[in-house]
């Protein structure tokens, strides 16, 4: 990589690392001798280079950003170029090209003051997504920042506003969300910048829907099942290939959903809904690199759901019916066993701490019924632990998934929530794939007899 002597703005990495996406005002093969930004093809040893776009005119624009396909086969770049004639305002497209040169695509044609956000592809470079502004269907003539998906060759382009989120975690820093969507054609794992409002896919080679932050500073960890069926929970660095993956191996006979890691990153706390299929319960495992898995509740202690650590990790809270019928939040030591304290009242599920672990945050409802988002103080002296009065802060608009949590507060204390699907397309997709072995009722079927 030593020829891109004038460095790269923007490099994207094949699923196992053997070809690269460049984008460069450098000239390593030759080609570039305007010094534009261009893009390249570069194999992963760095021994093969080629330049795929060339324009040396003096207005020619520049490659901007580019994302090539897991599988290699395709590049999706930005471009504020003419390179087909059909760009003469030279605003900032989409182009997608085959990485052996042929196929040169525009893919948007948008004018005025619209403007191209994140974007990916599928990774055998069928499908497209990316956020843009601009009205490219006629459904957002508010020109909003929206989700449009489409094939490689620009066909069946559509909208997807409010693309539903099954799960968020905000990260250590506060800058970044991480969002699992669960609904076609957008399931997949993405990282949000708070900042700069970008949204983009964090590859694996399968599907995954649930990712959460951890074990190590800047690492995801994330579910997937890859195409010949084999489920795991696999980490690796924000951004890496899946040849940077590492497997936390499940035990046989149960289905493990993360939930968290603890701050220093010794503890991952799981829900295993084998209970899911089978009308059972929900227990809360811990997983330790030292000691791996191991079950901390048991079905006599009835549903258990929303563990959350607290920022030392001493303490577990948790959402649990082992006190009645109706889930309430519960603390109790970590590791090991000691008193359960009850921290909820009337009810309450989901709990999340604070980022200093002086207050812990549930989702509880009043006595009408009506749901809040609730606040305890928790205070630690010694080995002594105490537990304040619930305070109502808002009303809870959202709820929350079980039995992993969906929403989460930001270290500047910000509430982040995630939405249902509105479409009832989306939710039976969701339903399709918790319960797949779900018997189907059919009520009054003789009325739809001839």
């Amino acid at each position: 990589m030593g020829n891109f002597r004038r460095g790269a703005s923007d490099v994207s990495v094949t699923d196992d690392g053997s070809w690269l996406a460049v984008v460069s005002r450098s000239n390593p093969a030759g080609q570039n001798h305007d010094l534009s930004p261009e893009l390249f093809l570069v194999s992963g040893d760095g021994a093969t280079i080629v330049q795929l776009t060339d324009d040396p005119a003096l207005d020619a624009g520049s490659v901007l950003t580019a994302r090539i396909s897991g599988s290699g086969n395709r590049i999706l770049f930005s471009a504020d170029k003419d390179p087909l004639g059909t760009n003469p305002a030279r605003r900032a497209q989409l182009f997608i090209i085959d990485t052996d040169g042929s196929n040169l695509i525009q893919l948007t044609n948008a004018t005025g003051f619209s403007e191209l956000g994140a974007f990916d592809l599928s990774d055998d470079g069928s499908r497209i997504v990316f956020a843009h502004t601009g009205d490219l269907t006629g459904q957002n003539p508010d020109g909003t920042s929206e989700v449009f998906v489409a094939l490689a060759d620009g066909t069946g382009l559509s909208q997807y506003p409010n693309s539903p989120t099954l799960n968020l975690r905000g990260s250590p820093d506060g800058r970044s969300l991480l969002l699992s969507t669960f609904y076609d054609p957008t399931s997949a794992v993405w990282l949000h910048d708070l900042e700069r409002g970008l949204t983009s896919r964090q590859r694996s080679s399968g599907t995954g829907y649930f990712a959460i932050w951890g074990p190590e500073p800047g690492e995801i960890t994330y579910d997937r099942t890859s195409e010949d069926g084999h489920s795991g929970l696999f980490s690796k660095p924000v951004g890496a290939s899946t040849a940077d993956e590492t497997e936390i191996e499940i035990p046989d006979g149960v289905e493990i959903w993360m939930a968290d890691w603890s701050s220093d990153g010794k503890h991952l706390m799981g829900v295993d809904v084998t209970g899911l299929l089978t009308g059972g319960t929900f227990d809360l495992w811990a997983y330790s690199r030292e000691e791996g898995w191991t079950q901390i509740t048991s079905a006599s202690d009835g549903q258990q759901a929303w563990p959350a650590l607290s920022p030392d990790g001493r303490r577990l809270a948790y959402g649990s019916t082992e006190l009645g019928d109706s889930f309430e939040v519960l603390v109790r030591p970590f590791p090991g066993k000691g008193p359960v304290v009850q921290v909820s009242r009337s009810g309450g599920s989901a709990p999340v701490w604070s980022r200093d672990g002086s207050e812990l945050f549930y989702l509880g409802r009043d006595d009408e019924g009506v749901g809040w988002v609730m606040a305890v103080p928790m205070s630690t002296l010694g080995e002594r632990f105490e537990v304040g009065n619930p305070v109502k802060l808002f009303k809870d608009i959202y709820g929350s998934a079980r039995p992993i949590r969906s929403w989460d507060v930001l270290s500047d204390g910000r509430f982040v929530f995630a939405k249902d699907a509105d479409d009832e397309d989306q939710r039976a997709q969701w339903h399709e794939r918790l319960y797949p072995n779900r018997i189907h009722i059919i009520q009054n079927w003789a009325s739809s007899l001839d």
